[in-house]
């Protein structure tokens, strides 16, 4: 049976990464199976944290590669305290919280190992809204969330889950960037996707098929057409996950 509030079903993890700007420190402080980090780029630092001890190893998560860090605790508290030693504006921090119990199909079964008051959810937004770093939030719409990050970009997607199809909602305190971390899910469904990776398949055959000083042409003139774009800022020197999944 998965997880419930994973984020590994089609069409879900691919929209959130779409999401992400070029960073170079990522954080999910409620890992769960961290589906959305085992699927995206990897950067220079990763900081999981899961407060039930047996997440990271019953879910996937364990065998960390370099610069990945798994930590048993409470996720808002290390928000509370968090530094990492770059600037803000290059950290991004996932947030999957549990759903608040009126917006589940059954409000009064508990879902996760540990459930949260309406408390909890009152701190949690008034946490996430004092970061001064790039903030994603999932959860399902409702009048809090509304409320408390009405200011903030919202995307709203379904998504398939053991119940059936529900809506998911991505609050973020960032417009849609003009630069992604990860480009390989860029698109809002699977065919939109598949053109993008198609062209870009095209595009590869093309350039390798070119003698060596015609490639090297070809891309110096995309250089000085395209500066920003082929900054190595732009990939924020990551190499992908070994996660695999519909592109």
């Amino acid at each position: 049976m998965g997880f419930v509030g994973a984020k590994g079903g089609a069409g879900v993890y691919q929209r959130i990464i779409s999401w992400m700007p070029p960073h170079r420190v990522y954080c999910e402080p409620f890992a769960g199976t961290a589906a959305v980090f085992r699927h995206k780029r990897s950067c220079e630092r990763s900081i999981l944290i899961d407060c039930d001890p047996s997440t990271i190893d019953q879910r996937g998560v364990g065998g960390p590669g370099l610069g990945v860090e798994l930590i048993v605790g409470d996720g808002m508290e290390y928000l509370k305290r968090c530094r990492f030693g770059c600037p803000a504006d290059r950290v991004v921090i996932y947030c999957d919280p549990p759903y608040p119990r009126e917006v589940r199909r059954d409000p009064d079964r508990d879902y996760y190992g540990r459930e949260w008051t309406a408390e909890d959810h009152r701190r949690f937004l008034e946490l996430v809204r004092g970061l001064p770093f790039r903030v994603l939030v999932s959860s399902y719409w409702s009048v809090e969330y509304s409320e408390a990050l009405g200011d903030w970009s919202l995307d709203r997607f379904n998504a398939s889950t053991r119940g059936g199809v529900a809506e998911e909602c991505l609050w973020c305190n960032f417009p849609r960037p003009a630069r992604l971390h990860d480009y390989r899910y860029l698109g809002t469904a699977f065919p939109q996707r598949w053109r993008i990776h198609k062209r870009q398949r095209n595009w590869i055959a093309m350039l390798r098929d070119m003698p060596d000083l015609e490639r090297h042409a070809m891309l110096a003139a995309l250089a000085d057409a395209f500066p920003m774009a082929t900054t190595a800022a732009d990939v924020a020197g990551a190499g992908p996950n070994d996660g695999n999944g519909e592109g």
